[in-house]
């Protein structure tokens, strides 16, 4: 039997912050999910269809969702049933209940001359206000896949007369985040909008960071000046704000290099997408 059919099957959970995907090959996908409500780490399963009512499944395996993880699960389905340039529909289920169906697109062949989509978005502080713009870009027909630019979360408020939703996240509820169980308070928190959770279930998405995922303005190994009360070490505070990004991301973390965001996408034979990180390799910035 396999490590993931030895576990218990998970029970009395839900998939409240729903599904993604992302890193997509043409024979490749990163399925995501996250179960709230587990006690220990247990098992589940994940399927993939052409079809949204499944009627022709063609890829079903056991995955687990891991109490390190805070129950997220990253599983990386490769198949030859998954045929390049192809929308395919998945799902994760329990024993009693299934989560909401995502779909994604297979990356283009290498000599594809066809049209490549590509929907962005960045820089959504959760007061500001509501993610309307999301929805919207959700609507778009035949996106091959989401960018995410960073600043995916805001490590604390930056509205001094307050924003138009409140966000009580950190052990203060003062939204202020640093240790690694309050920035995955604060995923949470933005996985309660629902136009966001919609975007990344329609499309494929790969995420970059930017400075607020772990601090305003921070470079390299230098912290930003925007916090006052300063709980740990910097070098502590991003490696929690590093650790919750790839745990509430569609991508899977490389074991060699952990925290390498960089890289490049080629989409077909009409472009290749180039990934940048501009703050792990920083020099400061000036006042």
């Amino acid at each position: 039997r396999s490590a993931q059919s030895a576990l218990p099957l998970a029970r009395g959970a839900n998939f409240t912050q729903s599904v993604a995907s992302g890193q997509q090959a043409t024979d490749a996908i990163t399925l995501w999910t996250k179960l709230d409500g587990l006690q220990q780490t247990a098992r589940l399963q994940v399927e993939i269809s052409p079809d949204p009512e499944f009627a022709n499944v063609i890829y079903r395996k056991d995955v687990a969702a891991t109490s390190d993880a805070a129950f997220a699960v990253h599983h990386r389905a490769q198949t030859a049933a998954l045929k390049p340039g192809e929308q395919y529909f998945y799902r994760f289920y329990t024993c009693e209940q299934n989560s909401p169906v995502g779909r994604f697109r297979t990356a283009r062949p290498a000599d594809s001359r066809e049209p490549v989509r590509i929907g962005f978005f960045s820089c959504q502080a959760y007061e500001a206000g509501f993610f309307n713009a999301h929805a919207a870009l959700a609507a778009e027909p035949n996106l091959d896949m989401l960018v995410m630019l960073g600043d995916y979360i805001y490590e604390r408020a930056f509205y001094d007369a307050g924003g138009v939703r409140k966000d009580t996240t950190g052990v203060n509820k003062d939204s202020e985040v640093q240790t690694l169980p309050e920035y995955r308070e604060k995923y949470a928190l933005y996985h309660t909008d629902q136009r966001l959770l919609e975007l990344r279930r329609q499309f494929p998405m790969i995420a970059i960071w930017d400075d607020h995922e772990v601090e305003d303005n921070y470079a390299r190994d230098k912290p930003g000046e925007a916090t006052d009360d300063r709980d740990l070490r910097f070098s502590a505070r991003r490696a929690n704000g590093y650790r919750a990004f790839f745990e509430a991301m569609p991508r899977i973390r490389s074991r060699s290099q952990p925290d390498r965001i960089y890289g490049k996408l080629r989409l077909g034979g009409n472009a290749e997408l180039l990934l940048l990180d501009e703050r792990q390799y920083r020099d400061d910035q000036p006042l």
